[in-house]
């Protein structure tokens, strides 16, 4: 999902925090594990260089380089879906006031609700690039749990949603890591990847999962 202002293009701006009067966005993703997350790139995102999050040489956990990925927010308690089955996926997503931080994210499985982050909610802690939900942050370098601060994705009110894209994204280079992985779990894996869609709307409000 993009948002932006009448010129902005999302495409092809990996590793690049976008201006918050140009435009944010967000992919749907999968883990390795079939866990889903959000993956954000927004005005306050976050890099994966420091454990705070920063880019500045010398800091705790300095990685020595200055890459801007998506942020990572992925609910913990979350069960693998299920593979070759339909199911219903639910995305909300609301830009914040510009000045606030009142832009919220949330997803739903088969109308239960797995994730939601805003302003206030939940509890978590920042590392690096990821947001751990709760106490899921196991590393050593992990701050103590608080509210989340919410998602201040716009400074105008100019950027606003504009497109929606269905793909299936697969990082060119890794794919026999991927497999390699994907295998080392007991999984086998086919050299074709299909995902199929179907009744797919996009509203102003939740409208529930087809019956």
């Amino acid at each position: 999902m993009a948002a932006g202002d009448a010129s902005y293009n999302s495409s092809g701006l990996a590793n690049t925090v976008p201006a918050g009067d140009k435009g944010f966005w967000f992919d749907f993703d999968i883990s390795n594990k079939d866990l889903m997350n959000f993956y954000v790139y927004w005005q306050s995102m976050r890099s994966g260089n420091c454990n705070n999050g920063t880019t500045t040489p010398g800091c705790p956990g300095d990685q020595g380089h200055q890459n801007y990925y998506g942020n990572v927010f992925r609910p913990v308690g979350q069960e693998a879906f299920a593979r070759d089955q339909w199911f219903c996926v639910e995305m909300h997503a609301k830009a914040n006031t510009p000045g606030s931080s009142d832009g919220e994210l949330g997803f739903y499985i088969n109308d239960e609700l797995v994730g939601e982050y805003r302003q206030g909610f939940p509890n978590g802690a920042w590392l690096r690039s990821t947001f751990h939900t709760d106490d899921s942050c196991s590393f050593s370098a992990c701050p103590d749990p608080s509210p989340f601060a919410g998602f201040d994705f716009r400074s105008t009110g100019d950027v606003g949603f504009k497109s929606l894209f269905l793909d299936a994204y697969y990082e060119r280079g890794s794919s026999a890591n991927k497999k390699a992985a994907l295998e080392g779990m007991g999984l086998t894996v086919s050299e074709e990847q299909t995902i199929y869609y179907d009744d797919v709307v996009a509203a102003t409000q939740r409208i529930g999962c087809r019956r």
